[in-house]
């Protein structure tokens, strides 16, 4: 089964595609969203992701179900970009479904703060939110701006920790 992977919200860069390319459609909100959810985990975090999982992009992307918590990117803050906890919870009740009865791994503290979740980086602890199960692990944000990156052995245990974890849902451990 793919690992559900869930991010904080689209980059600028996706987000101005999106409005580009619905703006030329005459897209409805509907076919925005539908599109903008396409794109999750497609850009520099999952290329970085995929680096540090051993795998290329497009097998990245296999082996993943990718999300965000928001739906737009939210405009940037002084330190990355900023993220709304009012939209936030809406995306939390979109997206428990989703990761009912799966293995999901949060990137950064403010997507894995949404559904109220604030353990250490890379440990995997059983989650119950409401009815839904899931298991689950926090992975260090992948942008440039996350200091935990700085440290090489930080690297290493991600690397580690992400190969083990494809590899786990892949069946080849």
């Amino acid at each position: 089964m793919k690992v559900v992977v869930i991010g904080e919200a689209p980059n600028r860069a996706a987000e101005m595609l999106v409005r580009t390319r619905a703006d030329w459609y005459g897209w409805s909100e509907n076919d925005r969203l539908r599109f903008v959810r396409k794109l999750a985990g497609t850009g520099t975090c999952g290329e970085r992701l995929a680096e540090l999982a051993g795998v290329g992009f497009h097998d990245w992307l296999a082996v993943t179900d990718r999300h965000n918590v928001l739906d737009r990117w939210p405009g940037a803050g002084k330190k990355g970009d900023l993220f709304s906890r009012a939209e936030a919870a809406l995306g939390v009740i979109r997206l428990l479904p989703v990761v009912s009865g799966r293995v999901v791994l949060f990137l950064g503290h403010r997507s894995a703060g949404a559904f109220s979740i604030s353990d250490e980086y890379l440990r995997w602890s059983e989650r119950m939110v409401g009815k839904f199960r899931f298991y689950s692990a926090t992975f260090p944000h992948p942008s440039r701006i996350n200091r935990w990156w700085n440290d090489p052995k930080n690297r290493k245990r991600a690397e580690r920790f992400l190969r083990t974890t494809l590899n786990t849902a892949r069946g080849e451990e």
